[in-house]
């Protein structure tokens, strides 16, 4: 294999983790009480409540702090937790499409190669997509 191809394929990986990443933060939010976190309750980290990271829970008195540091908000709650891995495994994915697209002009010159290299992109677009589908509304919310 490729490195070009090894790259693609790990780039796709943490798009993949990154959609489900993605998926978990709108079922927090949007479909808490219907989720697999629901049996968890609404006093648990991954239910989305947004006073936890302020000073009594009030946002007129600010943010929590250590000296004069705010405290990171994926502390307080699992939303902000997942948003965090998430924007990790899109910057990755990111990094590995540049560094395969790198390798990828340095090894596909001919004409057969690259359009194997694009039907690997269609294929792939897909199964992301269907990958975001399956996870979102099978795993993720119940019923």
């Amino acid at each position: 294999m490729k490195k070009s191809t090894k790259f693609f394929l790990l780039s796709i990986l943490s798009f993949m983790i990154a959609i489900a990443l993605n998926d978990i933060e709108d079922t927090l939010v949007h479909h808490y009480d219907r989720s697999v976190f629901a049996p968890l309750g609404h006093s648990s980290y991954w239910y989305p409540d947004w006073t936890r990271k302020y000073v009594d829970g009030d946002w007129a008195k600010g943010r929590k702090e250590i000296w004069f540091i705010d405290i990171p908000a994926f502390f307080y709650d699992g939303w902000h937790l997942v948003k965090v891995i998430r924007q990790y495994f899109t910057i990755n994915a990111l990094a590995l499409m540049l560094l395969g697209f790198g390798f990828y002009s340095q090894t596909y010159s001919n004409k057969s190669a690259r359009s194997d290299y694009i039907k690997l992109l269609i294929y792939a677009s897909i199964l992301i997509w269907l990958s975001h589908i399956i996870l979102y509304e099978e795993l993720f919310i119940r019923g």
